[in-house]
């Protein structure tokens, strides 16, 4: 399951991280690396050696399939035990941007994929494209995953809130900018084949084409793409404030916090 809105979620985490208070911004800036992979939040793991099903990319699928508690859970307990508080903040900062996009779009999504027949990938990618496009940035040139550091001092941060090894999760960045930056960032026609080769062969149920960087978007979108730009706009109050909140929880070890029905609610 590798997941198209780079982009989108990369830019939403900016305008987030814009509207925080001045004391977050100031605790936050100084390690922006990790709160920049924060922002694609379980997704970081689908790239780990993505052509294939294994234990990595697979237990994202299974964060992304369970309430957003469940993770929060588990990461007060991690946070709890680190040493780099400041740099685990800000990755989680960045994660509940990711959560709160996905968990706010994702139900318009699947409505729309039943109306219209059309892909989620196809729909989330057109929307990439148009937030792009917003920013003056050219689709089939702009290399999505470029905010993304790899190394073990980000990875040994990360890596507990998913009790996966630094070495895994620093490969599993790697495979994400290798997939978003190389593979299906051209839009030349010998990478299109051999993905449409592999795709055929190991992986028929996904449709690898509409993972690539377009020229145009297909028009039945642009009402679909409209209508997530409003919920775009609409999450974001609510992001700032759990942000917000949970900063103050973390600091108390307050797991209340964890307990709000807004977490209920699952990233897809």
């Amino acid at each position: 399951m590798i997941m198209p809105t780079t982009y989108t979620h990369y830019t939403y985490g900016q305008e987030i991280f814009r509207m925080l208070s001045p004391k977050l911004q100031k605790k936050i800036r100084p390690y922006m690396n990790y709160y920049n992979i924060g922002v694609h939040g379980p997704d970081i793991l689908f790239y780990y050696r993505s052509f294939s099903k294994n234990a990595v990319n697979q237990y994202g699928v299974k964060v992304h399939d369970e309430p957003m508690r469940c993770f929060l859970e588990h990461a007060f307990s991690v946070f709890k035990k680190q040493r780099r508080k400041n740099a685990a903040f800000a990755y989680l900062a960045g994660f509940m941007t990711h959560y709160i996009l996905d968990s706010t779009c994702h139900p318009y999504i699947r409505r729309r994929m039943v109306e219209t027949g059309i892909s989620h990938a196809e729909m989330e990618t057109d929307w990439d494209y148009l937030m792009m496009k917003r920013d003056y940035r050219n689709p089939l040139h702009y290399k999505v995953a470029r905010h993304i550091h790899t190394g073990l001092a980000y990875a040994s941060v990360i890596g507990p809130y998913y009790d996966i090894s630094p070495r895994k999760i620093s490969a599993g960045l790697w495979y994400m900018k290798l997939v978003l930056n190389h593979i299906f960032h051209s839009h030349f026609g010998v990478k299109r084949a051999v993905s449409a080769f592999l795709n055929e062969m190991f992986l028929p149920k996904l449709s690898f084409q509409h993972y690539f960087r377009k020229k145009k978007m297909n028009p039945q979108n642009r009402e679909t793409c409209r209508q997530l730009y409003r919920l775009y706009k609409w999450s974001r109050t609510e992001c700032v404030e759990a942000i917000e909140e949970m900063y103050q929880a973390l600091q108390k070890d307050d797991r209340s916090f964890c307990e709000k029905g807004r977490f209920e609610r699952l990233f897809s």
